[in-house]
């Protein structure tokens, strides 16, 4: 495994993790009904809900750049050639896509877990998260 790789996944769990915090600083300003009409549970899921809108946005943006900057990953199935596909061609610009949507995936499971209780449907979205992390995360290792 490069450890490396998965280490850079840290500084970008933090920063999710603190942009949950800053949408919840920001949303009670913006938004009457935050304020007003949610409990602090249900904050915290329209914090995370944001962040998450937030990632989305950004990690398209990251894969279409990655993707514009390598033709490999679309000539000759990623490099592959007669061999087959080349189904672990990663570079710099695709392993930082990859490191900031783990980033997101660990800070978000971090507040799942910690809202459970409180919040619906998270046995399957801790399921959902925790196989894609370990899917994903092997990306990281080749």
């Amino acid at each position: 495994m490069d450890a490396d790789a998965l280490l850079g996944v840290v500084p970008f769990a933090t920063a999710w993790a603190a942009s949950v915090g800053l949408s919840r600083l920001i949303s009670p300003l913006l938004f009457t009904t935050y304020r007003n009409h949610l409990s602090k549970p249900e904050q915290s899921y329209w914090a995370c809900s944001l962040t998450s809108t937030i990632h989305a946005a950004v990690v398209v943006y990251l894969a279409a750049a990655a993707l514009l900057r390598s033709p490999g990953f679309y000539s000759s199935w990623g490099g592959g050639g007669e061999d087959g596909p080349d189904i672990h061609f990663t570079t710099p610009a695709s392993r930082q896509c990859f490191q900031v949507f783990l980033g997101y995936l660990l800070s978000d499971a971090t507040f799942v877990l910690w809202y459970r209780r409180e919040w619906a449907g998270t046995q399957a979205t801790i399921i959902h998260h925790f196989t894609a992390i370990f899917a994903w995360g092997q990306m990281l290792g080749w």
